[in-house]
């Protein structure tokens, strides 16, 4: 696997600080019984944000398998992906921390992040032209 650049690396934790912050803020939908889990609730906010239904959702991978590519520069949303399991170093978490925000940053170490495109960023593959 490629070992991604610095300005990557600090892009991945910003787009992971930023899905951990609308985590929390859906939590309590959860929590009511309002959504099944985090990212159904995730799927919702992002369909509202895009005028989307929320079943018009997939990863580049599932919109490959149904025969559509997602349209190139198409920036996709982010939600998180199937649990891992990792060692989280101490070190990682800042130590200002409170408990509940360094158990809350242990668990999320535990998760990758998946990026999903709507309907509306695919298109039917073209054709490769013959050279």
């Amino acid at each position: 696997m490629k070992k991604q650049t610095k300005a990557q690396v600090k892009a991945s934790k910003a787009k992971r600080q930023a899905l951990v912050a609308l985590s929390q803020a859906v939590k309590p939908l959860v929590e009511a019984g309002e959504f099944e889990n985090v990212n159904s609730a995730l799927i919702a906010h992002y369909s509202e944000a895009h005028g989307v239904s929320e079943e018009d959702w997939g990863t580049f991978k599932t919109w490959q398998e149904k025969g559509l590519a997602v349209v190139k520069g198409s920036k996709g949303s982010t939600i998180w992906g199937r649990k891992r399991k990792i060692e989280v170093k101490n070190a990682e978490i800042e130590e200002n921390a409170t408990d509940e925000e360094k158990e809350t940053a242990k668990a999320m170490k535990f998760y990758p992040t998946a990026t999903i495109f709507h309907i509306g960023q695919v298109e039917t593959p073209k054709p490769k032209e013959d050279k």
